[in-house]
């Protein structure tokens, strides 16, 4: 089965910031909706 593509990332962090970095700068991908609780 080949993937198409990723509908949404949803992941819960003590840094936010480095929770940030990681899925943006490593991971490459980019943040589309940002709640705060």
């Amino acid at each position: 089965m080949k993937t198409e593509g990723l509908h949404h990332v949803t992941a819960f962090a003590r840094d936010p910031q480095e929770n940030l970095r990681f899925y943006t700068e490593v991971l490459g991908l980019r943040l589309v909706k940002k709640t705060v609780n």
